[in-house]
């Protein structure tokens, strides 16, 4: 029997539950609402990086998509200083400020769409993207696609007013022939605005799936491959990983597309933070970005309330966290 608590959030997304019975099926029709598939996907991911590093595409042109996701911070937030004092990041109009902490943009387009999936009589909510899950894929079947269009209508980020908007900035840009050649040259035609800023989604996503985001480059998976070697200390830390500390539970060390670790099961879990969070930590994802992660760069982990990879490891066994302490 379904748990209690569960009861409506089945009903509410019943729509998303039948991802679990038929995912190819419901994602080739979903992707067929939207946009056809580009004949060429190195173009369109060559596209997709052109426009995630566009800082026209923002209310004062002064804003893109690498703000908050920086290539070489991790593809998340890059100021130090902000990440240590909150976090929490001013948008293209000054004074402005984000409502959460900008997650990784790396591996994110490996998260499925947003389904119910049933695991010892409970429910389990897995994929989407977002802290809480909001773009779930269901319409584009990309969750990474439909994430990629908020940012830039959010009057705190990006803040332009339309769709149109940002469609007609790119039509009359320095990229629009990549753009019609992706995608064709009638979605610079105002009445298909609506397709055409799905493309916009569709080739960001492109490009965040591709090898110079999700690189998988880290010592980890040299470690993986059998190329390079743990020291004692990192040998240890392994094994409290896989073990005692039970972060494997979530942060899972397998399920990329050629056996790599993900560090994420992409399910929703409460990790113990503070009463303020409410109903928003009953959502917010077991944290994912250890790929490349190092403990004096700034990267957000526990859904971005730990600016450093020690300070995650001590949130996680300090009281209230899901793992066991280590002493």
């Amino acid at each position: 029997m379904l748990a209690p608590r569960y009861a409506v959030a089945v009903a509410v997304v019943g729509a998303v539950v039948a991802c679990t019975d038929a995912p190819t099926a419901l994602r080739s029709s979903l992707h067929q609402r939207a946009v056809s598939t580009p004949s060429d996907p190195v173009a369109q991911a060559a596209l997709g990086r052109l426009i995630f590093f566009d800082a026209r595409l923002s209310f004062n042109e002064n804003q893109s998509c690498a703000a908050c996701h920086d290539a070489t911070s991790g593809w998340t937030g890059p100021q130090s200083g902000v990440n240590a004092q909150g976090a929490v990041y001013e948008g293209s109009i000054a004074g402005r400020f984000g409502n959460r902490r900008p997650p990784s943009s790396a591996y994110a387009t490996l998260s499925p769409v947003l389904h119910l999936a049933l695991e010892k009589n409970d429910a389990l909510f897995v994929g989407g993207n977002f802290w809480d899950g909001r773009a779930t894929g269901e319409r584009l079947a990309s969750p990474s696609a439909e994430q990629a269009l908020g940012p830039f209508l959010n009057p705190l980020e990006q803040a332009l007013a339309t769709p149109g908007d940002v469609v007609s900035r790119i039509c009359a840009g320095p990229y629009t022939e990549q753009f019609t050649a992706v995608w064709g040259t009638d979605l610079c035609d105002p009445a298909n605005v609506t397709r055409a800023y799905d493309a916009v989604g569709l080739s960001v996503a492109a490009f965040e799936g591709s090898a110079e985001s999700n690189a998988f480059t880290s010592k980890f998976d040299s470690y993986m491959r059998g190329v390079a070697r743990l020291t004692h200390e990192e040998q240890q830390g392994l094994r409290l990983f896989k073990g005692k500390a039970k972060c494997a539970g979530c942060h899972v060390l397998d399920g990329g597309p050629n056996g790599e670790a993900l560090f994420t099961d992409f399910t929703y879990d409460n990790i113990g933070g503070s009463a303020a969070l409410g109903r928003v930590r009953e959502g917010l994802r077991a944290q994912w970005l250890f790929q490349d992660a190092r403990g004096d760069r700034p990267l957000l982990q526990h859904a971005g309330r730990a600016s450093s990879l020690p300070r995650s490891v001590h949130r996680g066994s300090g009281p209230g966290g899901r793992m066991l302490a280590l002493a």
